[in-house]
């Protein structure tokens, strides 16, 4: 993670060199080698002394090794620079490792380093780094300058390299060191919360306005012996890994589901953002787990453009939803601590992102939805109803309980994909595993499009945990129609259980200015023989009416 306490300002007395570079770990400074040069030790990289008397055995290190001076970046005042040695660097790459010889050197206490990652794909991502360039020394104090900018990972390759191109513009340098960059070098570049390279040199020194930087890739030094060796020796049990889910261009990832239908819109640049900075939070979390990181890339590719869920990827859509909403639940099942990490604000933004997604395919297609409502002639038909308006209630139910994100939808989506019986569960397997691991073993003709219209959720709700009372009288109170029948729905089943309170409730409704909620209302009265002894039945409407309590 990219702080103002790990960014590091290096001077090399030996030769005047001045750089950038990144605490990598406590004591432990990461840079571009050609800013240290003049302080590469002849004998060599140098092992990590025993974890015993540490710091008595770095002064002994220091002692025969040439000294470089760093501090860390202060936002007020000026911080006091501290002695470090070059212990490792990489042969073939422009990068090496200092560790600081005193203890009172900089030092954000960083328990772990950062995950790194590579650019695996050709598409363009937007990079940040934070360096002193020469063009920011004012009276001779160098101002830090972070530089936004776009790595395009096939420009370079034969160099071994990428080029950033920078945005905004830089100014003459104050020295004589040929480049406005000057002082940029081995400062850490990072593609989201993940290291992806250390910049390296002015890739244009001789004209400053095509804003080019040069940068050696993460993959080129991460994985070496040496820098892991020193990486555990600092932290004292870990060193750091590869990021499972490597930074993407946000969209990339919105292009992925909205290529399907290039007559799609992708959301504006604020709202993309805003989502994007939603989940980006949620994967950054601490403790060495990475779960969230993976479930939370599926659901920004999945679910982050509103436009994405049409009528042509019903299909997908479902198993969208519900595979993500199932990542979402095991990756925080998993990672307790990073939950308490981020805190419950970014898982919140994540569910609402996920709501307004469901809540805008739903409020488009809300005609079809209601024509498959009413065509329905038996009871058991009227309540077969998509699994959509049930993903929303889902949604307010996580929303409204951080407490129930590692239980909801976890026997709804994960329950035993043995069973053959052709009903919900088997529609539900069909549907997000694919039709490959679903061999039913009695003969049925249900057509697709049928398996989704008809899915029924009256069966499925069954096996969910229970909608508090307070999130389904909310969604009694929806705009949407469908979703106001899923709520009603579940109202249904628990008074078929003897709920009292969900009883009550469909006694209200059996006169609801709402016909189709209405016409439920009597259809469940009709089954209830406990609840009936609340009604009258009125001979003249043919309707039942709530019965006024007796004074």
């Amino acid at each position: 993670m990219l702080t103002a306490q790990r960014v590091i300002e290096i001077y090399d007395p030996h030769g005047g060199a001045v750089g950038s570079g990144y605490l990598l770990a406590p004591r432990l400074v990461l840079t571009a080698r050609h800013v240290v040069a003049d302080a590469l030790p002849g004998e060599g990289p140098a092992s990590p002394p025993g974890r015993s008397a540490t710091n008595r055995a770095v002064r002994d290190l220091a002692r025969h090794r040439p000294r470089c001076r760093v501090r860390a970046l202060k936002c007020t005042g000026r911080s006091t620079f501290s002695d470090a040695v070059v212990v490792w660097w990489a042969v073939h790459a422009d990068v090496a490792l200092l560790v600081t010889v005193d203890l009172s050197a900089p030092a954000d206490d960083p328990t772990d380093p950062p995950t790194w990652a590579d650019l695996p794909s050709a598409d363009p991502v937007e990079v940040t780094a934070v360096g002193f360039p020469d063009a920011d020394v004012n009276a001779e104090v160098r101002e830090s300058r972070q530089i936004k900018g776009v790595v395009t990972p096939l420009s370079g390759v034969k160099r071994g390299q990428w080029v950033i191109q920078v945005d905004g513009t830089i100014g003459d340098g104050t020295r004589d060191s040929g480049s406005a960059w000057a002082g940029m070098s081995g400062a850490a570049l990072f593609a989201e919360d993940q290291l992806v390279g250390i910049v390296t040199v002015d890739a244009a020194p001789q004209d400053p306005q095509r804003m080019q930087l040069w940068a050696v890739p993460a993959h080129e030094f991460a994985a070496d012996p040496g820098l892991a060796e020193w990486l555990r020796w600092s932290t004292k049990a870990h060193t750091w890994t590869r990021s499972p889910v490597d930074p993407i261009g946000q969209h990339r990832l919105l292009r992925q589901v909205v290529d399907a239908n290039q007559r799609l819109s992708v959301l504006d640049a604020e709202s993309t953002e805003k989502i994007a900075l939603a989940l980006r939070t949620l994967r950054a979390g601490r403790g060495g787990q990475e779960a969230t990181r993976r479930a939370v890339g599926r659901v920004l590719a999945m679910m982050s453009s509103k436009n994405v869920l049409h009528v042509g990827l019903e299909f997908e859509v479902w198993g969208a939803v519900f595979e993500s909403l199932r990542g979402l639940r095991s990756a925080l099942e998993d990672a307790y601590t990073e939950l308490a990490a981020t805190g419950p604000d970014a898982v919140r933004a994540v569910i609402d992102a996920m709501l307004t997604t469901v809540r805008n395919y739903l409020g488009r297609h809300e005609t079809s939805f209601m024509h498959h409502m009413h065509r329905a002639e038996s009871w058991h038909g009227q309540w077969d109803w998509s699994g959509l308006p049930r993903a929303s209630l889902e949604l307010l139910a996580l929303r409204e309980s951080l407490a129930a994100l590692t239980e909801p939808l976890s026997r709804f989506v994960s329950r035993d994909r043995r069973n053959t019986h052709p009903g919900w569960l088997g529609y539900l397997s069909l549907l997000i595993n694919g039709f490959n691991r679903y061999r039913p073993d009695s003969e049925y003709h249900t057509s697709l499009a049928d398996a989704y219209l008809n899915f029924p959720v009256g069966a499925a709700a069954s096996g969910v945990p229970r909608l508090s009372m307070s999130v389904l009288s909310a969604a009694l109170q929806e705009n949407l129609a469908s979703v106001r029948m899923a709520a009603f729905e579940e109202i249904g089943r628990l008074a078929e259980e003897g709920h009292e309170e969900a009883g009550a409730v469909v006694l209200d409704l059996l006169t609801s200015r709402d016909s189709t909620v209405r016409k439920r209302a009597q259809t469940i009265l009709q089954k209830l023989e406990w609840l009936r002894s609340n009604a009258e039945y009125d001979s003249d409407t043919d309707t039942w009416i709530r019965r006024e309590p007796q004074n």
